[in-house]
């Protein structure tokens, strides 16, 4: 508990000076290199935090292990960490520089960015997922990086960023289309439809999906383990209830006022992450590809719609609710609640 008790105090430090009314925009941008530092401190250096610390320690240790150039970023660290006789808080050092920096200077690019931060924070499915889903966050984080290109009309910056997302993982590569997503337009009535429908085929649909993508990825090997084993219902829970509630609370307060391309293009991206929330339990392991949905959740903070107060109030208060239910919820859980810290010492084998 100590862990997340002094990372959250230090957070909000950092959050309170930032929003000193009288604070100079240089001070501020040196706070947000501060806040996304300090994230990287908490992410590289944590001990056994994450599902797959231990997977990559084994992986990490493991000189017999041969590695191909599908990802050739994560290949050319694991080379470099045996070769320097490094250890395991390199290849994490590595990956939170690059999740936490592209996702913190991103979000401060928005109005809001301390409600962004404490969002970010908060969810288990956030920051504390950068912890399990190492490789895949980063890229994502990158992708989210690269939005400033998509909304520049910048296709060749913008696939540029793809390209390098996919050194890191290749599932990034999908992310091209959204490039493609920029200016379409959803009415608010086929939100809730597509919303409710697929809220209830997922909840009474079975696993349809996953022999539809047994089928399509026959021709592939790259993470066929994803489709050996499909544990329907799983991952269906409270998440999945509280986005569609917060997508419909979106739906009631808007007057037409998300009028911008950006605007619009947020919430697409935030609708598709409903989508994919609801269809979990027919296929879990759309928990993977919601990854690149859900970097841009925080960023419907940022909306004119959601700038009042009831919405800011909703979304705090509900990120604190969350974040606690996850914490006690795991009290006896050494992957959750750490037992403390590694050193900069630690970086050398």
């Amino acid at each position: 508990m100590t862990y997340w008790i002094v990372l959250y105090i230090v957070i909000f430090f950092a959050l309170l000076l930032y929003a000193y009314p009288s604070l100079k925009e240089g001070s501020k941008n040196k706070i947000v290199l501060l806040i996304a530092s300090i994230f990287t401190y908490f992410s590289a250096f944590r001990e056994g935090l994450g599902q797959d610390y231990e997977n990559y320690e084994k992986v990490i240790f493991d000189n017999t292990r041969e590695y191909g150039l599908i990802e050739p970023i994560y290949t050319l660290l694991i080379k470099s960490i045996y070769y320097f006789n490094s250890t395991e808080v390199l290849f994490f050092l590595v990956y939170a520089l690059v999740t936490n920096f592209c996702i913190i200077f991103t979000y401060k690019r928005f109005k809001n960015f301390v409600i962004m931060v404490v969002v970010y924070l908060s969810f288990s499915v956030l920051y504390f997922n950068t912890f399990n889903l190492v490789r895949q966050f980063c890229a994502a984080s990158i992708i989210l990086y690269g939005f400033r290109y998509i909304q520049d009309r910048n296709i060749i910056r913008y696939c540029l960023i793809v390209l390098i997302a996919t050194l890191f993982h290749l599932s990034a590569l999908f992310c091209v289309v959204f490039y493609f997503l920029w200016n379409k337009k959803v009415s608010n009535l086929l939100m809730v439809v597509l919303a409710l429908f697929t809220f209830f085929y997922g909840l009474f649909g079975g696993g349809e999906l996953a022999e539809l993508f047994k089928e399509f990825f026959s021709y592939f090997n790259v993470y066929g383990v994803y489709l050996e084993e499909n544990p329907s219902g799983e991952g269906f829970g409270l998440l999945t209830i509280y986005f569609n509630l917060i997508l419909i609370l979106i739906v009631i307060l808007n007057n037409k006022s998300i009028n911008t391309d950006t605007d619009r293009f947020i919430m697409l991206m935030y609708l598709i992450l409903v989508i994919i929330y609801n269809l979990i339990p027919s296929f879990f392991y759309f928990h993977r590809l919601s990854i690149y949905f859900l970097v841009f959740f925080p960023l419907i903070a940022s909306i004119p719609v959601n700038q009042s107060v009831l919405f800011k109030s909703i979304l705090i208060v509900s990120s604190g609710v969350i974040f606690m239910y996850f914490i006690l919820s795991n009290t006896n859980n050494p992957k959750v609640l750490p037992s403390g810290m590694k050193s900069f010492l630690d970086l050398i084998g």
